[in-house]
């Protein structure tokens, strides 16, 4: 079977209830302003990992002033820096292909196999298209699926964890699945009692 980036998000689907535990402990730095803005490349290379368009995952209209590309990319900067890099000049190498090609690049050794890319890039790759997804860092996870990715990690960041509560609000899984984390909704009181919106209209939903 194909290992596409559609198949990675599904399979990450069906292990969200074990990926998005509450005993998770929140970055360290979650209440911070991020350091950096995320360059262009940074959120096109997001759009073709999570299959979400550019302008979707960061929107014109920021809560708070603070954009989740931003403070996904502060978190990739200082947790695997030298990967980051890397993956950004794959991206723009890349860049001209359709986004499931990216995609597909990014993650995989080849096309003749469905293991995961272990290189520098592909440790990046997975951890920022997780942080879009669940709003949790999973470096603690990684490192359990494949060792070898410590060498990219920074020794703070070899652990999981939830980047902010606003992060894992908007992970962008709950809309994937036309759903929502306990105890927080963008729709109104009583709206299950209606038929629920197009996956379309979840996926346009704004931060």
């Amino acid at each position: 079977m194909t290992q596409t980036r559609r198949f990675v998000i599904k399979s990450a689907g069906a292990l969200g209830a074990g990926l998005l535990a509450p005993n998770l402990p929140m970055w360290a730095l979650a209440h911070e302003t991020p350091q950096a803005a995320a360059p262009p490349d940074f959120v096109a290379a997001s759009s073709a990992l999570v299959g979400i368009s550019a302008t979707a995952l960061t929107p014109p209209l920021k809560q708070d002033g603070i954009s989740l590309g931003d403070l996904y990319y502060s978190v990739a900067e200082a947790g695997m820096p030298g990967a980051v890099a890397s993956m950004l000049s794959q991206y723009s190498s890349l860049s001209s292909n359709p986004p499931q090609t990216i995609a597909n690049t990014l993650l995989r050794m080849d096309k003749s196999t469905t293991e995961p890319q272990i290189a520098d890039y592909g440790v990046a790759s997975r951890l920022t298209m997780m942080m879009w997804l669940f709003g949790v860092w999973y470096g603690g996870t990684e490192i359990t699926n494949i060792p070898g990715s410590a060498s990219y990690i920074a020794a703070d960041y070899q652990a999981d964890f939830i980047v902010s509560s606003r992060a894992y609000k908007n992970g962008w899984i709950w809309r994937i699945a036309q759903a929502h984390p306990m105890g927080f909704s963008h729709f109104n009181y009583g709206s299950w009692g209606s038929e629920p919106p197009e996956l379309s209209d979840y996926l346009t939903v704004q931060s």
